[in-house]
């Protein structure tokens, strides 16, 4: 749904409205402030990297859904298979964290078009929220595959699967290219390591 910061410091705090706090922004737990978002993968791994990484313990446990399988970068998997039997659990989670809010206004989702998960039940996902909410906003970040750090052959098909599912059911799809997404990075901040294999090759050619 939409990330938050977490914290204590009485200026941020300050500068949060209420309403803000408890709908958009930040989730009172305790002291501790929460990200309002819920973690889906159709495999663990990615999962116990976010919970054994530095900002790990951020997340609500129960806001991590995965299954065991994964999609094996087939959105056919995603979308009708192995992530139809997930979606479920998934919209009880989101169906907990909206009705803690005291006014929804949308989802935002952040995926991958280039594998089955993120392709297929991504956009699976998106046209059950949008079934449920049909009056809320729906606003998706999508990381669009590149030729330049393709991981497999099927990653435009997959791409070109989603688009018309975004198209039918968001308001707003922001497309990001991933190259240059990390040439922006780079620019940033002056980082020349970790080029790209397949571009290093082209240069030394």
């Amino acid at each position: 749904m939409s990330s938050a910061w977490r914290g204590t410091e009485s200026r941020v705090l300050s500068d949060c409205s209420a309403s803000a706090r408890s709908d958009s922004c930040c989730v009172p737990a305790g002291n501790k402030y929460v990200p309002r978002a819920i973690l889906v993968d159709l495999e663990p791994g990615t999962m116990d990297s976010v919970r054994s990484g530095p900002f790990g313990q951020i997340f609500r446990p129960d806001n991590f859904v995965f299954g065991q399988s994964g999609a094996g970068n087939n959105w056919a998997k995603g979308h009708y298979t192995e992530g139809a039997e997930l979606v479920d659990s998934v919209l009880d989670v989101v169906r907990k964290e909206s009705e803690s809010c005291d006014c929804l206004q949308g989802f935002q989702l952040t995926h991958s078009l280039g594998g089955g998960t993120g392709s297929g039940m991504g956009t699976l996902l998106i046209s059950k929220i949008r079934e449920e909410y049909p009056d809320r906003i729906m606003n998706t970040f999508s990381v669009m595959p590149s030729p330049k750090v393709s991981d497999t052959v099927v990653e435009p098909y997959n791409a070109t699967l989603s688009v018309h599912q975004l198209v039918e059911n968001t308001a707003e799809s922001n497309m990001n290219d991933l190259v240059s997404e990390y040439q922006q990075y780079q620019d940033a901040t002056a980082d020349e390591q970790g080029e790209f294999e397949e571009e290093e090759g082209e240069d030394e050619a």
